[in-house]
Formats: structure tokens, sequence, C-alpha cells
């Protein structure tokens, strides 16, 4: 019981907040940091949602719910930080979204097409000998592709940490710099460095 609380907990927390976020978009359609904190949350549930799956070690849905885990975990930094961006600029050209987003998006597309490719057979390889004991030993060609790709993924994970945190922050210290020299009174209100992990 404790063990399934554990795997479902994050889930249902970035659920809640997806549902509270989504009800403050829908009520402030022109907000477009309120959009892109709803799309943020929505990365971080469906993540989560791919999270629990692997811990109940539910095979049959891995397939799937694996391409949206990798999918949204190479997403959830560089969409805090375009929130932040929402936040702190007026305007944020969709290239340099699209850019932001690029490792996300060929992460996505290099899974999603090897899945598709795969037999039942390899699906079954990859499953029990990478995901779940991180093993390359009698993979399949294409079994050995997706761990690869899979290995990629979380290389490509780790070093969006820190860019991402490092240029957030300093946007919020350049805004609050702004704020600060601009108005005569801010009666103490100013963005706080949060940062939320998934």
């Amino acid at each position: 019981m404790s063990a399934v609380f554990a795997i479902s907990t994050p889930f249902f927390v970035c659920l809640f907040y997806l549902i509270l976020t989504g009800i403050e978009a829908y009520k402030n359609k022109c907000s477009k940091n309120r959009r892109a904190l709803f799309v943020f949350f929505t990365a971080a549930t469906i993540l989560y949602f791919g999270h629990g799956v692997f811990f109940s070690h539910n095979t049959d849905l891995i397939p799937f719910t694996d391409w949206l885990y990798a999918t949204c975990n190479l997403a959830v930094y560089p969409l805090w930080y375009l929130y932040i961006c929402k936040l702190t600029q007026k305007e944020t050209s969709l290239v340099h979204q699209l850019v932001i987003l690029l490792p996300t998006i060929l992460g996505c597309i290099a899974v999603g097409i090897v899945y598709i490719i795969m037999s039942e057979s390899d699906i079954k390889l990859f499953i029990d000998h990478y995901l779940y004991h991180n093993q390359y030993e009698n993979l399949s060609t294409l079994a050995k592709a997706q761990a690869r790709i899979h290995s990629a993924c979380k290389v490509v994970f780790a070093l969006q940490i820190i860019p991402a945190l490092y240029l957030g922050y300093e946007k919020i210290n350049k805004f609050n710099k702004y704020v600060k020299d601009t108005y005569s009174d801010i009666e103490n209100k100013k963005y706080q460095h949060q940062c939320i992990i998934c």
C-alpha cells in the first residue's frame, strides 16, 4: 500500500496543479503565462503518469507511456524556462521556443519511430533488459538502438538542468532589477526564485 502511495503521489500532486492552472488559464484566456504554466504542468503530469506505470510494472502500457515519459522528461526544464520567459519579457518568438524545445522534439520523434518499427519481441527484450536492468547484453538491433536513444535522452536531460536554471534565475533577477529601477514603490513585490524539479 505504501509503495502505491509513493508511486502515485507525484502524479496526483501534478494533476491537482494541472487542474488549477487549467481553470486559471480558461478564466484568463489572454494570459500567456498562465497557458505556459498549464503546458508545463501537463508535461509534468504525463511524466509522472509514465513514472507510475513503470514502477507498477504494467508492461503492456510501457511502449506508449515510455514514449510519453521520454518526451516529457526532455520537456520539463525547457518548459519551465519558457514559462519564466513569458513572465519576464513581453514576447518570446516562435523560433526561440522551437530552438529551446528542439531536443524534446528530436527525442520524441526518435523514441516514437523506433517503438513503431520494433516487433513485440524487440519491445519485450528492451523492457526486460534495458528499462528494468539497464543492460545492453542480448538486445536485438532495434532494442539496442532504442536503448542508445534512451541513454542519449538521459544525458540531454542532465545537460538541460544547469542552463535552464541559470538562465531562468538570470531572467528573474534582471526583471526584478528592472521593476525596482522603473517604479518608485513596488510594495515589496518581486518574483521569487522557485524551481520545480521533476
